[in-house]
Formats: structure tokens, C-alpha cells, sequence
């Protein structure tokens, strides 16, 4: 992931340090683990989960780093 992070980071040329891509990144793989764990509570089969998984960190990865302002962010 910490690849996907600096691809989507230089794509969109977004000034971001690492403490920065750090936090982004760590938001963007909750949502699939908060999914994931409630799915498995309640004994729910996913299909194809890891392909989902990857898709949803991803997609919240590209929409989190869009979303940051192109200023340059101080330390």
C-alpha cells in the first residue's frame, strides 16, 4: 500500500509529506476492516473479499489525497 500512496500522491502532484500520506492512509484502510469485521461477526460470507477490500482502500486513497489542498503542507 505505502506504493499506492506515493503513486496517487505524485499523480495528482499533491505536496503531501510522510506523516501526511501516513495518517491518509491508515483512514483509508479502516473502512474495509471496519466492514470486514462487522461482516465476520455476524458469520456473512464475502465473496471475492480481498479483491473488494483492495478496490475500497484504493478508491478512498485516490478520493482522500484529491480532496487535500495543492499548498504546500509545512511539517
Amino acid at each position: 500500500m505505502p506504493l499506492s500512496v506515493l503513486f496517487f500522491k505524485n499523480a495528482l502532484g499533491r505536496p503531501l509529506s510522510y506523516r501526511h500520506l501516513w495518517r491518509i492512509g491508515a483512514y483509508s484502510i479502516t473502512l474495509a476492516t471496519v466492514f470486514f469485521t462487522i461482516m465476520d461477526a455476524f458469520q456473512a460470507m464475502v465473496p471475492f473479499a480481498s479483491i473488494i477490500s483492495w478496490f475500497v482502500t484504493l478508491m478512498m486513497l485516490y478520493l482522500s489525497i484529491k480532496e487535500t489542498s495543492t499548498n504546500k503542507i509545512g511539517n
